[in-house]
């Protein structure tokens, strides 16, 4: 009987130091992913911020978005022209962006990098919501 339980002591003994030396290889390699993943997060997020910067010091942008009209002359159509060979395709070179699209609220305009849009003319939808009913809808944070 002592015979039978030798090894059965020192098959469990085993057993538990593997399981031991699992958990700890699991938990470190759990624990690199993570902080792979927010590496990762990080370098987007400091991409998308400076994307923003770019876009709120653009003054070609900014101007555009001062002097916009609702009529839309042919030298605004002209100026949006401009802003999107200009601006926007520096901007699209991004590869974690599918497209970047500018909205000027005096004008009505969507602009990307390969579109012009009035607002009303050809709706853009966010989902299954308008793109206006979008802009227009009340943040989680004011209701």
């Amino acid at each position: 009987m002592l015979i039978l339980l030798i090894p059965l002591l020192v098959g469990a003994y085993a057993y538990y130091q593997t399981v031991q030396v699992v958990g700890e290889d699991a938990a470190e390699l759990n624990l690199a992913m993570l902080e792979q993943s927010e590496e990762a997060l990080n370098r987007l997020l400091t991409e998308i911020r400076d994307i923003v910067s770019q876009l709120s010091l653009d003054s070609e942008l900014l101007n555009a978005m001062i002097t916009a009209d609702a009529s839309w002359p042919p030298q605004a159509v002209y100026k949006f022209s401009q802003l999107q060979k200009n601006e926007l395709n520096m901007l699209s070179t991004n590869q974690l962006f599918s497209d970047l699209f500018v909205y000027l609220e005096k004008s009505e305009a969507v602009i990307s990098a390969n579109r012009l849009d009035k607002l009303d003319a050809q709706p853009l939808w966010i989902g299954d919501v308008p793109f206006g009913r979008w802009l227009r809808r009340p943040s989680p944070a004011s209701r």
